[in-house]
């Protein structure tokens, strides 16, 4: 008899979400159709049909459109010459390739929000859309930066209201010292620059290449099944804002672990993969420039000395601790004998 209660329960919903799905679609219909001196060029649409990005290549023109409420809200940007574009569940993104920009939009209690970051020529973009709101990491080689956006979308049940906030950070690609790669309070994977310690000093003593350090290296050794938080930390060269964390998955908002065999898993931990790889490479590049002006600029006596000299600024700083200190220090000094 549940059973039965339940089917029929099952059918109506079914039956109820096709029924407003049609309502909204012709509703879509209708609203595009009142286009007069707007050509749809292109139509971007969020999983449930609650937002849409359109745009008119001949008017160079974006269209957000809020259709979560009646009548749509709408807001129109001015885009010379369209580039990448996302549309997430309540918040959109799109490149402007002739003016160089990213705008990202937002809505937030019933009003659209936006923030442009300008004369940022993107060269790749990896996104993430999230409980908590989405995250867009943006790369610049022409800039030599890396641009993180995070757009914050927290709901509040007991007033009925949504918390929104849209964060840019930008970062020069000299000033990142370290990526980290953590799951709960385990590091998964670390790479740090060698520029501030000379040579190839981390890619000698550390596996997976110049100063990258793979699997478990903190935490417990044992097996985990199911994790609360995936972040990608990076560590530079500000005293203000000394790192800056990027969350792929923060169970944390929402109370919900995921099990590491889940699909979910796999996308939160793909997204942080491609955004602790971008930043390896980052470091890499940066490496190879800086080492390369060393070994243009100083013998190798004054080359050794250099460095010793940073090995130890770096302890001095707490950057190192006193056992990576003596390792470094040894094998430099073999590097140079």
């Amino acid at each position: 008899m549940i059973s039965i209660v339940v089917i029929i329960v099952v059918v109506v919903a079914l039956l109820i979400s096709k029924v407003q799905d049609k309502k909204k679609n012709t509703q879509i219909a209708e609203y595009e159709k009142s286009f007069s001196s707007f050509a749809i060029t292109k139509k971007l649409e969020s999983e449930f049909k609650q937002i849409a990005l359109y745009y008119d290549e001949v008017g160079k023109t974006v269209r957000f459109v809020d259709r979560n409420v009646n009548p749509f809200h709408v807001k129109d940007y001015v885009c010379e010459c369209l580039g990448e574009a996302k549309v997430f569940t309540n918040a959109a993104f799109f490149v402007d390739k002739k003016k160089n920009n990213i705008r990202f939009i937002q809505i937030a209690n019933n009003n659209i929000v936006d923030k442009v970051e300008e004369d940022f020529p993107v060269d790749k973009i990896i996104f993430i859309s999230k409980w908590d709101g989405d995250t867009i990491v943006a790369v610049s080689k022409e800039k030599e930066e890396l641009l993180i956006c995070d757009i914050c979308s927290l709901r509040n049940i007991s007033t009925n209201t949504t918390s929104c906030e849209i964060v840019i950070n930008r970062i020069k690609f000299k000033d990142i010292v370290s990526v980290e790669l953590l799951e709960d309070s385990s590091t998964v994977f670390s790479k740090s620059t060698t520029r501030t310690i000379g040579g190839a000093v981390l890619g000698n003593i550390v596996a997976g290449g110049t100063g990258a350090m793979i699997g478990g290296l903190s935490g417990s050794s044992k097996q985990v099944n199911k994790i609360k938080t995936i972040i990608v930390k990076i560590l530079i060269r500000d005293i203000e804002k000394s790192s800056i964390s990027v969350y792929a998955y923060n169970g944390n908002v929402n109370g919900i672990s995921l099990n590491t065999t889940s699909n979910d898993y796999k996308q939160f931990r793909n997204f942080a993969d491609m955004v602790k790889d971008t930043i390896s490479v980052i470091i890499d590049m940066e490496d190879k420039k800086e080492n390369s002006l060393v070994n243009h600029s100083e013998t190798p006596s004054n080359s050794f000395v250099a460095e010793l000299a940073k090995l130890a600024k770096l302890r001095q700083e707490g950057m190192l601790t006193e056992d990576e200190y003596t390792v470094m220090k040894q094998q430099l000094i073999g590097n140079y004998q």
